[in-house]
């Protein structure tokens, strides 16, 4: 296709990564995709035949490592960085298997990305634990814009698995952005701040028990395990296209994801969010049980939101 783009994707063997593959291949793009895994890699590849040679797989070991994405990104156009890890209670050393990685992982896309002149696109997937949550807590009524972040400070991350996950990504947007407003390199960059993400698995976890601890109970919906997993991924349903910058978000049955923004001509620089129901997280337990007596054929609304645009002085 001549609209066809070389796209870089990271964490492609993981849950959201999976589908940002899918999604990306079915427009008729080329994949690059990042993994650790050789087996899980060749097991991707040979449950799509149908994309032969649109497909491929580089091979990386550690995210910490300065330089890992060198020569990973010769050539893209543009690059979804998705991969970074998540924590479990079991989990020992938070800094150096959770912080570290996943804040040196987003420095070494972007020092990598500035080596090649066909990226004009970075996508990060953040987290509204970056935005919200630490010493600040919930705040309800207040209206979140870009200029919000997470008050966390790097001490406070170390100290139990579930605030490293908000120091890790809170740290690592910082990180990523810094890049843009210091360096100006040729790409734009978007970052998406999910508070919780939930849908049908391609790569069901092979240790369940241990997918569900990460997730404090919801492995069941996230795998889904559910019968009324069509309420969050109705059938035939496909990811939205996020709207050029400025334009009103409406909304939409479908998933949001960073797929169509990789090779989207026009450049922006924001955060996004993606809310559901209730706003802010405020009441997510409440709504994923109610999601469970939801007749399976109702469709449902899922909100899109925008947070503003940052503006560079």
């Amino acid at each position: 296709m001549s609209n066809s783009k070389l796209i870089l994707v990271t964490g492609a063997t993981g849950f959201i990564g999976a589908h940002v593959v899918n999604e990306l291949l079915s427009r008729g793009h080329k994949v690059r995709a990042v993994a650790r895994s050789k087996a899980k890699a060749e097991q991707m590849i040979k449950d799509r035949p149908q994309y032969a040679g649109f497909l491929d797989f580089v091979y990386i070991n550690d995210l910490a490592t300065p330089g890992i994405f060198d020569d990973a990104v010769k050539g893209v156009d543009g690059i979804i960085h998705v991969a970074s890890p998540v924590p479990s209670p079991e989990t020992k050393d938070l800094e150096n298997d959770i912080m570290v990685p996943a804040i040196n992982g987003a420095k070494s896309m972007l020092e990598a990305a500035k080596k090649e002149p066909k990226v004009k696109r970075i996508v990060l997937t953040s987290s509204m634990a970056a935005v919200m949550l630490g010493s600040r807590g919930i705040s309800p009524g207040y209206t979140y814009t870009s200029d919000d972040w997470n008050p966390i400070t790097y001490e406070e991350g170390k100290s139990n698995f579930m605030v490293a996950y908000q120091a890790a990504k809170t740290f690592a947007e910082k990180a990523a952005w810094d890049c843009i407003k210091n360096d100006k390199p040729q790409f734009d960059l978007v970052t998406f701040c999910f508070p919780f993400v939930l849908g049908l698995s391609f790569t069901l976890s092979p240790r369940p028990r241990t997918l569900m601890s990460r997730t404090r109970g919801f492995g069941p919906l996230l795998q889904g395990q559910t019968p009324y997993r069509s309420v969050l991924l109705p059938p035939g349903s496909t990811f939205v296209t996020l709207p050029t910058p400025m334009s009103r978000l409406c909304s939409s049955p479908r998933w949001a994801t960073a797929a169509s923004l990789s090779a989207h001509q026009e450049r922006f620089r924001t955060r996004w969010l993606r809310t559901s129901y209730e706003r802010n997280l405020i009441g997510l337990k409440r709504w994923l049980l109610r999601v469970s007596q939801v007749h399976p054929r109702r469709r449902p609304v899922t909100w899109i939101g925008r947070l503003r645009p940052r503006r560079w002085t």
